[in-house]
C-alpha cells in the first residue's frame, strides 16, 4: 500500500490562481507522457528479454546487440522512472521534522523542492559535457552513438526540474518561498566563504555534510 506523502499540499479552501491551475495542467499532461513512455519501456525490456532467451536457447543465435539495446532501455527507464517519483514526492527523505512540526509542513516542503530545484540545474552543465564528450563513440554491437545512453542523464535531469517546481507552484506559498530562498541562500554563503577550509579537510568534510 502506497504510503501517503508526508508533506502537507495547501491549505484547504486556498483558490489557485490562474497561472497556477495552467502550471498544474500542464505538469500533469507531462507527467501522462512520462508515465505512458515508462510503461512503453517496460513492455519493451520484457518483449526483448523473452526474444533474447528463445533466441539463445531454442534457435541458438544470440542476439549480440541485445545486451546494450536492454541496457540503453534501462536507463531511460530508470530516469523516467526518477522523475515520476519526484512528481508524486516518493523518493527517500528524512521526515523527523515534518512529525515534530507539522504546521511547518509547507516550509519544509519549499526546502526540500528548491534545495533538489538548484542541485538538478546545477547538474545539467556537466550532464551536458558528458554527452558531448560521449557522443564521439559508438557502441561496440548496435554502432550506434553512446550519447543515447548519456542523453538519458540530462533528460532526467531536465524533467525532474521541471516538476520540482511543478511541486513548488502546487504546494508552497509565497512566505515559505521566502523564508526556504533566505535559508538555501544563508547555508550556500556559508558554504563559500568555508570552501577552502573545506577544501583543506579532504575527505573529512564528509563528515560535516
Amino acid at each position: 500500500m502506497r504510503q501517503p506523502d508526508m508533506l502537507a499540499a495547501p491549505a484547504l479552501g486556498a483558490r489557485p490562481s490562474k497561472s497556477n491551475r495552467f502550471a498544474a495542467g500542464a505538469i500533469a499532461r507531462l507527467v501522462s507522457v512520462i508515465e505512458f513512455a515508462a510503461a512503453t519501456l517496460i513492455v519493451a525490456e520484457f518483449g526483448l528479454l523473452l526474444l533474447t532467451v528463445f533466441m539463445r536457447y531454442f534457435i541458438q543465435r544470440p542476439l549480440v546487440w541485445a545486451d546494450e539495446l536492454g541496457v540503453i532501455g534501462l536507463l531511460w527507464l530508470g530516469v523516467l522512472s526518477a522523475a515520476i517519483a519526484v512528481h508524486r514526492g516518493e523518493h527517500m527523505r528524512l521526515t523527523a521534522l515534518m512529525v515534530r512540526f507539522p504546521k511547518w509542513n509547507s516550509c519544509f516542503e519549499a526546502v526540500a523542492s528548491m534545495t533538489s530545484l538548484l542541485f538538478l540545474v546545477l547538474m545539467l552543465q556537466p550532464a551536458y559535457e558528458h554527452v558531448m564528450d560521449e557522443a564521439i563513440m559508438n557502441t561496440p554491437a548496435l554502432e550506434i552513438s553512446e550519447a543515447w545512453k548519456a542523453a538519458a542523464l540530462v533528460v532526467g535531469l531536465g524533467l525532474m526540474a521541471v516538476l520540482c517546481v511543478g511541486r513548488i507552484l502546487a504546494r508552497s506559498s509565497a512566505r515559505d518561498l521566502a523564508i526556504s530562498s533566505v535559508l538555501i541562500a544563508s547555508v550556500a554563503g556559508i558554504l563559500w566563504l568555508l570552501r577552502v577550509d573545506l577544501l583543506a579537510m579532504g575527505n573529512y568534510n564528509l563528515l560535516v555534510f
